[in-house]
């Protein structure tokens, strides 16, 4: 009697139909009151963007050939190819 609860019950929970929530957001509006946030631009030098920025919250690297660098900050991460800034994304 039990094998045949506990089947009727398995069968009722697999049987059971689940739903999910999709939230769609166009690219374009994901981020939208980071778009005004200034980043360094590309070529800047690291005293550049300590001086500008202040000190990254973290600090990885250098990595690779040629060495690339991260730094992170709280709303975006800068990449570095030696001393230069070659991209800063912003965080999501």
């Amino acid at each position: 009697m039990k094998q045949l609860l506990g089947s009727i019950a398995l069968l009722m929970f697999i049987s059971t139909p689940t739903f999910a929530e999709v939230v769609k957001l166009p690219v374009g509006s994901q981020a939208a009151d980071k778009k005004a946030m200034s980043t360094p631009h590309r070529g800047s030098s690291k005293t550049q963007v300590k001086s500008q920025y202040g000190e990254p919250d973290t600090i990885r690297g250098p990595v690779g050939e040629p060495p690339t660098t991260t730094w992170d900050y709280d709303h975006y991460t800068i990449y570095f190819e030696h001393d230069k800034v070659i991209h800063a994304v912003l965080k999501r």
